[in-house]
């Protein structure tokens, strides 16, 4: 997944905590109960960080720093109450007596289980009929499978989110717009971003820089350091989130800050780095996507991690960033979202105020194309002016390449519709029925659509119903309203509607339009380099 937010300012301070952590300033403590097999080497541990501003504080003020350890095992604590360190030390969102009070119920049974699993394979090698203990040790490992998914599902009940808006979800709602509604891995949720951007939407917070490290091994306790059972059984867990603040203290007077906050985007990727007494961080090539690695002293920033943060972080930032630097952004845009702000105060969730909200140095029209509400896929937003005059003229000359995924409802073979070509339409408004688009051959704008079938499929609808669908590749050469959807659902076109096109098909309850905006290739307004980024459809 690429970083969000810039991170030199925050990998400074990362730096600075690891060696903090080496000269005993701040130490790495232990918690968890459940222990490491003798010869197991101690899970590696994450620090991350996060700066932020407020909206009500002046730029003057300096930014809050918020600290954290992936996991629930791990917390970081001062040695002593003189260590003139104003950081936020952030919890988890869920605390580990929590955890194993949801582990509980199923895991006397789950170890029971496993028992007799382990001895019938032992008992399986030295059998006369190793066929009849390998069904009963498959009947074993299916039950317990069953408490194990319970077990997960009752911690993941446990864990909700602030997002960016402001407002809490729930895992679960997190994984039904992002992961399609399936149990995401354990430990989604522990990871160190989702745990600082929930604790600073939280406390009202604007981040500004953002980074993850790994903490150096010989800096965990070792085995000899950890706790007994019965201490960490002992460890006092605060029951929520300590305020950042008195109600009655003024928020300026209370926040721990760093040197300053960023007045341009410019400044983003300088600011701190003096904080840390260190040179800027070298950049390294780094192997997740686009993203560049920062590394110094033996350090190097990680990605926030796609197989967990990849689910809950969108649905915490209102946004999936594909890409981010300091003229523009790439997001992969969900269905059933504006792409700009509309009339009327219920039309202003969109992916440019989302934007916005998340980046307030933001120019205030940034949105350089549009999607329509109910397509998803690759939209380009830019950061300045500048970067959004570019990429315009990109757009009005035609040097930017896009490709669409549909699913059609129907087979266009049968309508002998060959595998591939070209179509020239004309459409235009029809006033007295906006905002459809109708056939114009005279008055209507010129649509030019390149085609390419991929294929044949079963399409299960949310009946439960399956039919045939066809899945075409389009590349458009033109950029009309509606261009695609005509190109499928008008006579002049393959008379085959996409699926769940409500204007110009049929959209049953609970489905989406099929069409996904998947590829999108453009020049870079500053480096001149060619950038192409794909996204594959979810259907």
């Amino acid at each position: 997944m690429f970083p969000p937010f810039p991170e030199d300012a925050a990998f400074a301070v990362c730096v600075q905590t690891v060696e903090q952590i080496r000269n005993g300033l701040v130490q790495v403590v232990r918690l968890s109960s459940r222990m490491p097999q003798p010869n197991r080497a101690v899970p590696h541990v994450t620090l991350g960080v996060l700066l932020c501003t407020a909206a009500d504080l002046p730029a003057s003020a300096g930014a809050v720093v918020l600290k954290t350890l992936s996991g629930v095992s791990h917390e970081l604590r001062f040695s002593s109450p003189d260590h003139g360190d104003r950081s936020i030390f952030v919890p988890p969102v869920v605390f580990p007596d929590k955890i194993e009070q949801a582990l509980s119920e199923n895991d006397a049974k789950i170890h029971e289980l496993t028992k007799k699993i382990e001895l019938l394979s032992q008992s399986r090698k030295n059998s006369e009929n190793p066929r009849h203990i390998s069904e009963t040790e498959k009947d074993l490992r299916s039950a317990r499978k069953v408490l194990t998914t319970q077990s997960l599902a009752r911690v993941q009940e446990l864990y909700s989110f602030c997002c960016s808006d402001g407002v809490y979800r729930s895992l679960a709602a997190l994984c039904r717009c992002h992961n399609n509604g399936a149990l995401p891995p354990t430990g989604t949720g522990e990871c160190c971003a989702p745990k600082l951007l929930h604790y600073a939407y939280g406390h009202g917070l604007i981040p500004f820089s953002m980074a993850e490290v790994r903490v150096p091994q010989d800096l965990l306790p070792c085995q000899s350091q950890m706790p007994s059972a019965d201490a960490a059984s002992n460890v006092e867990m605060p029951e929520k989130t300590v305020a950042l603040f008195e109600p009655e203290k003024p928020l300026q007077a209370e926040l721990p800050r760093c040197a300053q906050v960023p007045s341009s985007w410019a400044e983003m990727e300088s600011i701190l780095l003096q904080m840390a007494d260190s040179p800027r961080p070298q950049a390294t090539p780094c192997t997740s996507g686009n993203a560049v690695a920062k590394s110094f002293a033996g350090l190097a920033t990680l990605p926030p991690c796609d197989e967990r943060c990849g689910i809950v972080l969108p649905g915490i930032l209102g946004l999936h960033i594909l890409y981010r630097d300091e003229h523009l952004v790439v997001v992969n845009k969900q269905s059933g979202l504006l792409s700009v702000p509309g009339r009327g105060p219920q039309k202003q969730d969109c992916v440019v105020n989302r934007l916005r909200r998340l980046f307030p140095l933001c120019m205030e029209q940034p949105a350089v194309h549009r999607l329509d509400m109910e397509t998803s896929g690759l939209m380009v937003l830019a950061f300045d002016a500048a970067t959004h005059r570019a990429l315009s003229q990109q757009f009005a000359c035609g040097s930017v390449h896009k490709q669409y995924i549909a699913l059609l409802d129907g087979v266009l073979a049968q309508k002998g519709i060959a595998q591939s070509g070209t179509m020239d339409l004309f459409f235009r408004l029809d006033i007295e029925n906006r905002p459809h688009q109708i056939w114009d051959a005279v008055h209507g704008k010129h649509a030019v659509t390149e085609w390419k079938i991929l294929g044949v499929h079963r399409y299960t609808g949310p009946d439960k119903a399956e039919r045939n669908a066809t899945r075409v590749l389009f590349t458009p050469h033109t950029g009309r309203t509606h261009q695609l959807r005509l190109a499928s659902a008008d006579p002049h076109g393959f008379d085959v509607p996409i699926i769940g096109d409500a204007l110009y098909g049929t959209c049953a309850e609970g489905e989406r339009l099929m069409l996904h905006a998947e590829m999108l290739c453009f020049t870079h307004p500053v480096t001149n380099k060619r950038m192409e980024f794909h996204c594959p459809a979810d259907f």
